[in-house]
């Protein structure tokens, strides 16, 4: 009370007064600490910490374990359980097993016989041992030599076949190979030099800029075929992740682009769109025309678009989940409480999963009947109960921006339910953006606004399941008119 006195005594200000001001300025300054803390938690989290997000409650929830058994077989179950004696509960552990070399992989035999083999001996067998080598990669060249002909004055010489890159030295096999070391093994263009200097083949790494420049040219019209085929599907997610863009090769500092990703969960297909921003303008631009459900985190630059006529807006549950996983810290009795009921939903997820798994089909009608008997009042329950916490917390709160998240995009949230086709989550976009963001680590940044357009065209296209390709392939052919020759390089 001394601070009160002090202050009393010297301004002979009334005692109410006095105390309200310094409780308004300590919870102030409480709040701020507490922000503080959650912030520094988090950097010692990202920098130091595990990056799973994942809770495991200390009960097993028992009515989500028989969620699709009928109660007699619950209790048959755990009598089974129970009657099995402890020691045969254990499983046996099985000594390692060295995994086959496949099949397909060449064979070179190396027949040893012993020595000083007596004549008249039986052979009755033959033991081997594989054992894998390796070979360098080799280059070598393709020579089309056509022979000149005179015939009654005049010069006959066979056409040239059809060649990929025919003013260039660059081959298919070699075009195909810098491209996938660069985007799916994440090997910058300068190591790719190295590697090849290595085997013996002198480059720079301009040279090998310019042949990827011409790979991604060629393949731009497939690009725009896979393009037409993800916007012709009725459910699409879609996110966007950044990428340092270098300017006119200054010495300033690379600005910030985008690539905007859309993705077919239906058909695993998905399109890299690179945008100079994060304006809403550009997905808003790409999806014009797009009329089905769309599925994204909660980026209000997607609002509008979903608020259009003939749209259906899904969120993603994992967001949501990962804002309540982020304030255990700061209020475990209520975060517990938000990830468990989160925790059955997904195993209703999980429940479908295997079921369909045990039948060898996708059954999206029975999926969604699932949903509504099972998900859809966790959901109502979950609702309510925010709408009754999010009043007692601080708005500012890691808890109270958890609420406020999930109420903003609740309709959404729970729009999976409306069909069986739909995810309760966009982590199969986030997986697909997983390449592109490890291969940035490595090549740092795009050397222009054309290289990340280009980068943009070889995640999509290499991003895309053999499947889904060869459907690609076959409409190229047909949409664009391209000869199907054994000559042509695909």
């Amino acid at each position: 009370m001394w601070y009160f006195r002090a202050v009393l005594d010297q301004q002979h200000i009334d005692t109410e007064e006095v105390v309200l001001v310094p409780l308004a300025e300590l919870r102030k300054r409480d709040h701020r600490i507490a922000q503080l803390s959650f912030e520094l938690e988090q950097l010692r989290r990202l920098v130091f910490g595990a990056k799973s997000e994942r809770n495991v409650p200390a009960v097993v929830i028992p009515e989500q374990q028989v969620l699709f058994a009928t109660e007699q077989d619950a209790v048959t179950q755990e009598q089974e359980l129970v009657n099995v004696p402890a020691h045969t509960r254990v499983k046996n552990k099985k000594k390692p097993v060295r995994t086959a070399i496949p099949a397909h992989i060449p064979r070179i035999d190396h027949v040893i016989e012993p020595e000083n083999l007596p004549d008249g001996a039986t052979r009755i067998g033959e033991e081997i041992t594989e054992q894998l080598h390796y070979s360098p990669a080799v280059f070598s060249v393709d020579r089309y030599i056509r022979p000149k002909y005179i015939v009654d004055g005049q010069v006959l010489i066979a056409p040239m076949p059809s060649l990929a890159f025919p003013k260039s030295d660059l081959g298919p096999t070699l075009a195909a190979q810098i491209c996938v070391s660069k985007f799916c093994d994440h090997l910058p263009l300068y190591r790719q030099v190295q590697i090849y200097k290595r085997a013996g083949l002198n480059t720079s790494d301009s040279t090998l800029g310019d042949r990827f420049a011409a790979t991604a040219t060629l393949l731009h019209p497939l690009g725009q075929v896979l393009r037409n085929t993800v916007l012709a599907e009725k459910y699409l997610q879609a996110d966007e992740s950044p990428i340092p863009v270098q300017y006119n090769h200054k010495k300033e500092a690379p600005r910030k682009g985008f690539q905007w990703v859309y993705y077919a969960p239906l058909i695993k297909t998905v399109l890299f769109d690179y945008q100079r921003g994060r304006s809403a303008e550009f997905p808003k631009d790409m999806l014009k025309e797009y009329q089905g459900a769309l599925q994204t985190d909660g980026y209000a630059g997607y609002e509008k678009i979903v608020a259009r006529d003939g749209m259906l807006g899904l969120a993603c549950m994992a967001h949501a989940r990962r804002k309540f996983e982020k304030a255990l810290d700061n209020d475990k009795v209520r975060s517990e409480y938000a990830l468990g009921k989160i925790r059955e939903l997904y195993q209703i997820e999980r429940n479908c999963a295997d079921r369909f798994s045990e039948t060898g089909k996708a059954d999206h009608e029975l999926r969604h009947r699932y949903r509504r008997l099972y998900a859809c009042p966790i959901l109502l329950e979950l609702e309510q109960w925010i709408k009754q916490e999010i009043i007692l917390v601080a708005p500012k709160s890691p808890i109270g921006a958890a609420f406020a998240y999930a109420l903003h995009l609740w309709p959404r949230l729970c729009a999976y339910t409306k069909d069986g086709l739909y995810q309760i989550d966009n982590n199969a976009i986030e997986n697909t953006i997983r390449p592109f963001a490890i291969g940035r680590k490595n090549y740092l940044f795009a050397g222009s606004d054309k290289g990340a357009q280009h980068a943009a065209l070889l995640y999509s296209l290499l991003g895309t399941p053999p499947i889904a390709g060869q459907a690609l392939q076959t409409t190229r052919h047909r949409t664009i008119g391209i000869p199907h020759r054994r000559d042509h390089a695909h």
